[in-house]
């Protein structure tokens, strides 16, 4: 499965509806595609060292601060690696927030496709919401204590097992998994937001 190079950056103009679900969807997955690409440039060295200034000067409209830096070429992969999983952390939490806002409350016992994986993502949501930087499976209610399916993009997860275990890209089908995931809940949120319209004109 590719991911549609359609998808563009839609980021907030003055006067758009910045609180459109399906705007906060769309970007969190072109961050987490952003992060993929800083970790892979950096992975195949097309970011060093010498990428950054040394002295990184930041007046945001405070009083203003110089940053002194060197990064050793390791410095630069790990942190682009865990800008990757940064990304991953962020776009979860905004993803299910998005989901929240367009279908509302979740129904953890329900075998519909968009629940599974509404509930899969918001387990990831969590993983990160209690240690961001060593994000755990902690599955606490029964409801999500079992295998979950999104048929429509290959997707199980085994919720029946994991508490517990320290999240990995395997438990979800990879990063690719985790991106194909993300796409399906765009895709779901755009066609009910396209289905409300419809409602209101007529």
């Amino acid at each position: 499965m590719t991911v549609s190079t359609d998808f563009s950056p839609q980021l907030p103009q003055v006067g758009d509806n910045i609180d459109r679900p399906f705007t906060a969807a769309l970007n969190a997955l072109l961050l987490f595609i952003l992060g993929l690409h800083i970790d892979e440039a950096a992975q195949a060295g097309r970011i060093q060292p010498a990428t950054f200034v040394e002295n990184l000067n930041v007046e945001t409209g405070g009083v203003g601060l110089t940053i002194h830096k060197k990064y050793t070429p390791d410095q630069v992969i790990v942190g682009a690696e865990q800008i990757r999983f940064a990304a991953m952390a962020v776009s979860a939490q905004a993803i299910d927030r998005a989901l929240d806002d367009t279908f509302v409350a979740k129904n953890p016992q329900s075998d519909a496709e968009i629940d599974h994986a509404r509930s899969i993502m918001y387990q990831i949501r969590n993983c990160f919401a209690h240690d961001p930087q060593a994000p755990t499976w902690r599955i606490k209610k029964t409801a999500y204590q079992r295998i979950l399916k999104v048929p429509a993009i290959g997707l199980e997860w085994e919720g029946n097992v994991l508490s517990g275990q320290a999240l990995s890209p395997v438990h979800i089908g990879g990063y690719e998994g985790y991106v194909r995931l993300m796409q399906f809940s765009c895709q779901q949120i755009s066609q009910h937001e396209a289905t409300q319209n419809q409602d209101v004109v007529q």
